[in-house]
């Protein structure tokens, strides 16, 4: 023991002995942190991208209502189906699938594939 410190690890100052040591810094909370449902965090995602919030309600509501929100296809045609555009719907698409740690159907994946390539020709 230092000369400086009593039993209890404070010096005559007051001071902690670890006072100079840094706290790790505090990580955000994330959603599922935090508890939200895969209903909510569906929800989270289309507004992010840019959905209007009346429009991701009704869209929600036919993904988790219409089919299984775990069935990537089936998230693809259910957004498919509420007429949403393309760029939107492979965006939202994709981030969901990352969430569900899922890959792009084949299908998507080619679509887009070819698009880009069309794209650059141009």
């Amino acid at each position: 023991m230092a000369p400086s410190e009593n039993k209890k690890g404070i010096t005559p100052s007051g001071a902690k002995e670890d006072a100079g040591k840094e706290k790790p810094p505090e990580t955000p909370p994330t959603e599922e942190s935090l508890g939200l449902s895969p209903y909510e965090h569906f929800k989270t995602l289309g507004r992010k991208i840019g959905v209007n919030d009346q429009l991701v309600e009704v869209i929600t509501d036919h993904i988790s209502n219409g089919g299984n929100y775990k069935d990537i296809k089936w998230v693809y045609r259910g957004l498919s189906e509420m007429a949403i555009r393309d760029d939107i719907g492979s965006r939202w698409g994709a981030v969901w699938g990352r969430y569900l740690q899922k890959s792009l159907p084949l299908e998507k994946s080619v679509q887009r594939k070819s698009r880009w390539v069309k794209d650059r020709r141009s």
